[in-house]
């Protein structure tokens, strides 16, 4: 089974484990770009860093970039996953 994992913001060591399906992935980054509309009162101010752990394959990168394209995102970055947000991982029961 492969995750992925959200969080909002500043991370604060809090994450939420997501199924790696297209419509999980999907649907939590359009109430994402609805909430920073409604926040913002604008469009198009959406920024989504897309960050890899050494699990993650080619498949999953461009899993991701696709839904950027298909949801209109258009300010992305695609990081690896900091030290902190890696040993969250490996402590939590994903």
């Amino acid at each position: 089974m492969e995750l992925y994992f959200i969080y909002d913001g500043f991370f604060d060591g809090t994450l939420k484990e997501c199924l790696l399906e297209e419509i999980g992935m999907r649907q939590a980054l359009q109430q994402k770009i609805q909430l920073v509309e409604r926040e913002t009162s604008s469009q198009n101010k959406t920024v989504v860093l897309i960050k890899a752990t050494p699990g993650a394959n080619y498949k999953n990168i461009v899993d991701a970039l696709d839904e950027m394209v298909i949801n209109g995102v258009t300010k992305y970055v695609l990081l690896e996953a900091d030290s902190m947000e890696m040993a969250t991982i490996a402590k939590s029961a994903f």
